[in-house]
């Protein structure tokens, strides 16, 4: 029997961002671009102390000597940047060779006031109003930043815990590291990973022990909230190239992580855009962790939906074709992997999906009528959907399958068909797919087809003109009377405009957005997106502003 799935597992290989972990009683997990936990040797130095007490705010020209993680030795820096958010503390021996006074007035203006998602704000304030607020463990509300040449040749900037709970408090404050030949050779690298780094300090403020995975798409979330989405461009295609991992659990091996953050990165993303700033929000400060705080933050806002759900909405979206009603704007016209299947009968084939929340996806590229046989493992717990196409529409049907995980699945008239396949098992499970065309029996059940597709109850048409200048015409139709919203969104995901929130009456309706913000404030050209939001399904259309 031939494994067409399992013998296609890639391999990948980390090519950007590696950070490295030091042991304190047991092995501690951590981020490519934060340390999870370090152990105190890493603070026995012989240090030099500022004279001033830690009530008092530090000055420009301050020097302060700060232990840096793994070197097991403090390093000289003084005071180059402060603001009402920050110091910016820069290595003496870096200071105007490798980092200059340019890149810490940079730094300053992206804290302050001048983030590239909002000329008008600054990382802080976007990722306070976002995350929750900051830690304040030293009684001085900056946050402290550490310029600093890092261990290794990979490390951009971390986080360490240890520093907020250091039990000598000339050690102890809110503070980030970032690399100071990283700043110098790949700025907006560095710039993207402060953003990342300041979300995991705001976490462990909240919750100190978030589960990685959760805590590493938050902060892969919040880069692309500032500005700098995907500041490694290949964590998202590498996921996609390899949907079968259980992005709950972070690899041991830092050379397999990259994938790893773009999963995590785009189900946050996912959440943020299902359903709003308020769950993100309430998602960090949440005690529970992992997969039962995002069921509690459900509960707590009268969502009648479980992780296992979104899930499985969330496996979808990634196989979607464009323009469906289950695409996410972070995916951004993207697709998961499907293994083709191009000519008829095909089978038997088997077939497994090696983790627990991973899928695998068969694309079957014939047309026609076709039947797929599933033969699952008994004691197994599958998700089986197929997407049936019809020229640029496509309808999803969920499987049902019998007590022996079985199931016959049908479509008619169809141009190709995608079958995916998800596991909720914490072992490999197994499957065997036949396939061939049949002839269409009139009385025949659980047929999916598109003739007999049933009606939408809402749809959103194709704005016109699009591209536009001064506005552009949104068309609407309901076929029943419903609460509604209408949002306009920039690529960040971020709302620039409210069109319609409430009830709507059936029947069609048409809004007018003339590329201005809430504050009639007109927008920059570039690419917007419309989403129709109604009850735990939403459709998005791509707009494109030119001024």
């Amino acid at each position: 029997m031939l494994n067409v799935f399992s013998d296609c597992l890639l391999k990948v290989i980390l090519v950007l961002l590696v950070c490295f972990c030091i042991a304190t009683n047991a092995a501690v997990p951590c981020g490519k671009r934060r340390i999870e936990s370090l152990g105190s040797t890493a603070y026995h130095v012989t240090a030099k102390y500022t004279t001033q007490s830690v009530d008092d705010s530090f000055d420009v020209g301050t020097a302060l000597q700060v232990a840096v993680s793994g070197d097991f030795f403090a390093r000289d820096t003084t005071c180059r940047y402060k603001n009402e958010q920050a110091y910016i503390f820069v290595e003496d021996a870096m200071w105007n060779i490798t980092v200059v006074d340019q890149s810490i007035e940079m730094l300053g203006r992206l804290i302050e006031k001048s983030a590239p998602s909002d000329s008008t704000k600054g990382m802080f304030d976007i990722l306070t109003n976002a995350f929750g607020p900051f830690p304040d463990v030293d009684g001085d509300s900056r946050i402290f930043i550490y310029i600093v040449d890092l261990p290794g040749d990979n490390l951009v900037g971390y986080f360490d815990s240890q520093i907020s709970t250091h039990p000598d408090p000339r050690f102890r404050h809110d503070a980030i590291y970032l690399d100071a030949y990283f700043l110098n050779s790949r700025p907006l690298l560095a710039h993207a990973t402060m953003a990342h780094e300041l979300q995991h300090l705001i976490h462990w403020g909240q919750d100190p022990d978030e589960e990685i995975w959760l805590d590493e798409g938050l902060s892969g979330y919040a880069e692309a909230l500032v500005g700098y989405p995907e500041a490694d461009p290949d964590m998202v295609p590498k996921f996609l190239a390899n949907p079968d991992i259980d992005f709950t659990s972070w690899p041991n091996s830092l050379s397999s992580a990259t994938p790893y953050y773009g999963a995590t990165y785009l189900f946050v993303s996912f959440l943020r855009e299902r359903y709003g700033a308020d769950f993100v929000i309430n998602l960090v400060s949440e005690p529970r962790n992992g997969i039962f705080s995002i069921d509690e933050v459900f509960t707590a806002q009268g969502i009648h939906l479980t992780f296992k759900e979104i899930w499985e909405e969330w496996i979808l979206a990634n196989s979607a074709s464009v323009g469906a009603d289950s695409r996410y704007a972070a995916l951004n016209d993207r697709q998961a992997f499907a293994y083709e299947l191009n000519d008829m009968p095909i089978g038997p084939i088997g077939g497994r999906v090696l983790k627990q929340w991973g899928s695998v996806n068969v694309l079957f590229r014939s047309s026609g009528n076709i039947r797929i046989d599933f033969n699952g493992g008994d004691g197994l717990n599958y998700a089986l959907w197929s997407y049936g196409m019809k020229g640029n529409t496509e309808i999803k049907a969920k499987a049902d399958l019998d007590e022996k995980n079985k199931s016959i699945i049908e479509w008619t008239a169809v141009d190709s068909l995608r079958l995916i396949v998800g596991s909720k098992s914490r072992i490999p499970v197994e499957f065997v797919i036949s396939a061939d065309y049949y002839n269409t029996d009139p009385v025949a059940t659980n047929v999916n087809s598109f003739a007999d597709a049933p009606i939408p109850v809402w749809t959103l048409g194709d704005g016109f003109p699009n591209p536009f200048n001064s506005s552009i015409s949104l068309p609407i139709r309901l076929l029943k009377s419903q609460n509604i919203k209408m949002v306009v969104s920039n690529t960040n995901g971020q709302t620039v405009r409210v069109l319609h929130d409430g009830w709507l009456n059936s029947g069609s309706h048409k809004f007018v957005w003339d590329g201005k913000d809430e504050s009639g404030i007109r927008l920059a050209s570039g690419r917007y997106q419309v989403l129709l939001h109604m009850k735990n399904r939403d459709e998005i259309k791509a707009i494109l502003l030119l001024q």
